[in-house]
């Protein structure tokens, strides 16, 4: 089953062009702004066509300074599953523009961290996969990507974080897009 699902189409509640709510205070946010899906927080990723979009008509761009992630909330993933998205990486060449510029260096990285046994979320996040803009197209076409979520990460409560913790602050953008977690039921369930 599906436990989570978005393909940024929804995302923002915006008012004179500008989001509503304060990055510093993830309880300050709406319920309807991230809009399709159970988000936690995210700085400096919005959801907009400036990286295109494999369907629909946004994806979720990461661009600024200082820092680029996205975090869901806790997802019930206790037996297992699988995570997809379609990454692009910003194009290299006549593609290239100053709202989805060229990914030369600023890997992205997908974290996972799991709920402790009081209900508590583990202070500790664990790097499970990498992606790399030098092995991706310099054209800016979108890749899929499916990943098997590992053992440790199976738990009633675990989020999900995309990171880029380096990168050129005017370039090195990325997108993700048409992003579902699925969730395997247990083995004897009928």
């Amino acid at each position: 089953a599906y436990v989570f699902e978005d393909d940024f189409d929804k995302w923002g509640l915006l008012v004179d062009g500008k989001e509503t709510y304060n990055e510093r205070d993830p309880n300050s946010m709406p319920d309807t702004f991230f809009g399709s899906a159970l988000w936690y927080n995210a700085t400096n990723a919005a959801a907009n066509d400036k990286c295109g979009s494999v369907s629909g008509s946004q994806s979720l761009r990461f661009s600024g300074k200082n820092s680029r992630w996205a975090e869901t909330k806790g997802l019930d993933v206790r037996h297992g599953g699988w995570v997809n998205f379609w990454l692009k990486f910003g194009p290299d060449g006549p593609k290239a523009s100053p709202d989805c510029d060229t990914a030369f260096v600023g890997d992205v990285q997908l974290w996972y961290a799991v709920e402790e046994e009081d209900g508590v979320m583990a202070k500790n996040w664990t790097r499970w996969a990498e992606f790399s803009p030098t092995y991706y197209p310099s054209d800016g076409r979108c890749n899929l990507e499916r990943h098997e979520l590992p053992r440790e990460a199976w738990s009633k409560a675990t989020r999900l974080r995309f990171d880029q913790p380096s990168f050129v602050d005017r370039r090195d953008h990325f997108a993700i897009d048409d992003l579902n977690v699925f969730a395997y039921f247990p083995d004897n369930w009928h």
